[in-house]
């Protein structure tokens, strides 16, 4: 060790330095210890947290709105999937009233009937409104709002009646009855109570209505023929093709039942022995045949052609507004006027599942051509979608 010393004279005399050497080290000293920083365990490397979205339930799922794609759902409404659907979307048609809805055979567009009178034409998928087809003498000459309408199976022709009826080319936005009102299709200003679209030929049922008197049409595109089938001094209410197209199935509010033979238009009455004497409200045949009747009772019943048995199917708490089965028959699905969507199994009418949602009573509903959705209208216009739960593992 090196020490400076530092003194000054009284005298005035410079300054003495000396250098001091360390003593050597005693021979008895202890020997150093160790001084070394003893090791620590490295901190952990901070990592980057990520926010995880929760699933949600079933119960807080919300609907998407128009000008939004459509949630993703790869699953069929079945047995096993009916207790998972949820409503995907919610679409405001502008306050038009609701009249009708149909899907497209390809089940990308939508097409809804509204109070102009006319349809529109909705991306499905993206929910975003494309088009509307309507006629300007119409709306220039009328105020009747109601519209009926029905796709023709090649997915070529748009049919619509309300006072008068139309049938346009969807592709060329064209007429085809010509463009004086003269030249429309029309049934004697009888008002169109009911349409139904054959599954396997260019061919659409109406039902006229004028003075307590009904009459039933078949239409053929596009030649627009009209063929006279049957007069019944009763209101017929309902009208249906089976799934083959061979049979044709009509609704009276005296409770009957016709049916034709469509290759020979030969009507028969057949007693299904339904065991109501209430007015037929609506029919809807199933996938494997079996015709679904329901009544002003709120009761459905399920009717075997092949044996002409019936037995009950349902029964609802309220007015039924429209039925349909799954393109595989296992749901059956009814709309009505409690503002409920219901689906029961489609072979023993067990109840699965009881939606709501719509704050007004549900008009119209209709199977999307692959089973995986269900688009219901309320008589405000506004249009749901239902699906199952996206989030929904088998």
């Amino acid at each position: 060790m090196l020490i400076f010393l530092v003194g000054l004279s009284a005298c005035g005399e410079a300054p003495v330095s000396a250098t001091i050497m360390p003593s050597p080290p005693s021979l008895t000293s202890p020997p150093p210890t160790n001084t070394s920083v003893p090791s620590q365990t490295p901190a952990p490397t901070p990592t980057s947290t990520q926010t995880l979205t929760p699933t949600p339930s079933i119960s807080d799922f919300k609907p998407v709105l128009k000008n939004t794609p459509l949630p993703t759902t790869e699953f069929v409404i079945d047995l096993d999937t009916a207790k998972y659907v949820v409503q995907l979307a919610k679409w405001s048609t502008d306050g038009t009233n609701g009249n009708d809805i149909a899907f497209m055979p390809d089940g990308k567009t939508i097409v809804i009937g509204v109070g102009l009178p006319g349809v529109q034409f909705w991306d499905f998928e993206n929910g975003v409104y494309e088009r509307v087809i309507q006629d300007d003498y119409y709306t220039k000459n009328f105020t009747r709002t109601s519209t009926r309408l029905a796709i023709s199976r090649s997915g070529e022709y748009v049919f619509f009646a309300a006072a008068y009826q139309w049938v346009w080319n969807i592709s060329t936005n064209e007429r085809l009855s010509g463009d004086q009102p003269t030249n429309l299709v029309s049934f004697d200003d009888e008002s169109i109570s009911s349409l139904a679209v054959s599954p396997t030929e260019e061919l659409l049922a109406t039902i006229g209505w004028l003075d307590y008197e009904s009459d039933i049409y078949l239409i053929r595109f596009p030649s627009l023929a009209i063929k006279g089938l049957y007069t019944l001094e009763s209101k017929l209410t309902a009208i249906t093709f089976s799934p083959d197209g061979q049979l044709l199935a009509a609704g009276s509010e005296d409770g009957s039942i016709l049916i034709w033979h469509t290759d020979d238009l030969y009507p028969f009455l057949i007693d299904p022995k339904l065991e109501t004497d209430q007015p037929i409200t609506h029919l809807s045949f199933a996938p494997n045949g079996q015709l679904a009747v329901a009544d002003s009772d709120n009761r459905v019943m399920l009717w075997d052609l092949s044996t002409n048995t019936s037995f009950g199917f349902a029964d609802l708490p309220d007015r039924i507004s429209d039925m349909r089965f799954s393109p595989n028959q296992q749901i059956f699905a009814t709309a009505s006027e409690d503002h409920h969507l219901r689906l029961w199994n489609g072979l023993t009418g067990e109840l699965i599942a009881e939606l709501s949602g719509p704050t007004q009573s549900i008009y119209k509903l209709i199977f999307s051509p692959d089973g995986r959705f269900i688009a219901t209208q309320e008589t405000s216009g506004t249009v749901r979608i239902w699906g199952v739960w996206p989030y929904y593992q088998p």
